[in-house]
């Protein structure tokens, strides 16, 4: 016979297992930092691939089918405000995203074209319905209110093994859980990212001062990244390759991104809606309808920078250095350009701050 505490200790295996490995990835971060302070210094870090994995908890939740499908809606209650997110090797690193920021960066991710597998285990559960594997879709998020705990809700689907990160779940994988559960764990297996010497190129990755040019002195390929609310502040991405990648609300003040790329790719427009460029170095930067709406560029170098057909809206340029920019066609309306420098800059069918337009350089 099963005793009491046999049982209690089978069912929070699952649980312990995967803590044991979020442990192991912090522990192996700083031993990674520890060596890096010793090795010699590289003047180029390398660019490779690497794996995201993202632990959630709640206070309760459901699993309930959805008629005529063989899917399920996994809902969450209670929901912590922070994923946890960690990486395996090469890069042993750890951090957190907001939980509205993460079902926003789902298509970032890579979700959307490869949705992940996770493990949902349940620490109140019978020792046959404390883990199941499954396949995520469609996150939908909605915010504490005054009468409802925070709220994520998933498109599921049962499988029938625990694989990648997850198989060492297989002796331990259920065959369903109950419809109504209790303090709730998910761990979805992984999203693909690359990383440029220590920085993870993802969302709300912080690389404060970070070096991203490429091996070799080759221009960094960050094309179609997404970095959203990413720190950057102060990198260092002269040059680099940023086509068609999503900086919204990025941090980049006194970032160096001269000569970088910044237009469109297949049709998608480098955002850098509301990103933070104070003091960032754009010198010569193609920001060929680059969409910059609501950006701070306060005291920003764009002397020489090509912003052509580029949505500046609302932007703050105070004090930014704009001599000799190609600002055709750029959309200035509501922007603010107190004490900015314009001189040798030219303008044809420019959208100006007032709602008119310059006209001046056309020919």
């Amino acid at each position: 016979m099963t005793s009491c505490d046999d049982r209690v200790a089978r069912r929070s295996n699952a649980g312990q297992r995967l803590s044991a490995i979020v442990f192991a990835a912090f522990v192996a971060a700083v031993m990674l930092v520890a060596a890096a302070e010793s090795a010699p210094a590289q003047s180029q870090p390398a660019e490779e691939g690497i794996g995201l994995l993202f632990a959630q908890t709640a206070s309760k939740g459901t699993f309930k089918p959805i008629k005529g499908t063989p899917r399920f809606r996994l809902s969450l209650r209670g929901v912590n405000p922070q994923v946890v997110w960690f990486s395996d090797r090469p890069a042993r690193q750890s951090g957190q995203i907001p939980v509205r920021g993460f079902t926003r960066s789902w298509a970032g991710f890579g979700f959307n074209e490869n949705p992940p597998n996770a493990a949902l285990t349940l620490l109140r559960a019978d020792e046959n319905q404390d883990t199941v594997i499954v396949e995520l879709r469609n996150p939908r998020y909605r915010k504490k209110t005054k009468r409802k705990p925070n709220r994520l809700s998933y498109s599921a689907r049962l499988l029938n093994a625990a694989t990648g990160n997850l198989s060492y779940l297989e002796s331990d994988r259920d065959r369903r859980v109950k419809r109504r559960f209790r303090v709730p764990s998910l761990f979805i297996d992984d999203a693909a990212a690359n990383v440029i010497g220590d920085c993870v190129i993802a969302p709300y990755t912080k690389c404060p001062g970070a070096s991203l040019a490429a091996a070799n002195l080759k221009k960094a390929d960050l094309k179609d990244a997404d970095l959203t609310d990413a720190n950057l502040f102060g990198a260092f991405l002269s040059q680099a390759d940023l086509s068609g990648a999503n900086l919204s609300r990025a941090y980049l003040s006194r970032a160096d991104l001269r000569y970088a790329n910044l237009t469109a790719a297949k049709l998608v427009l480098a955002d850098l809606t509301g990103a933070d460029l104070t003091v960032a170095e754009l010198g010569g930067a193609i920001l060929v309808q680059a969409d910059l709406a609501g950006a701070k560029l306060r005291a920003a170098k764009l002397f020489g920078a090509n912003l052509s057909i580029a949505s500046l809206h609302g932007a703050d340029l105070r004090e930014a250095d704009l001599s000799g920019a190609n600002l055709i066609r750029a959309d200035l309306s509501g922007a603010d350009l107190s004490g900015a420098n314009l001189s040798g800059a030219r303008f044809c069918r420019t959208k100006m701050p007032g709602g008119g337009y310059n006209d001046s350089d056309c020919r």
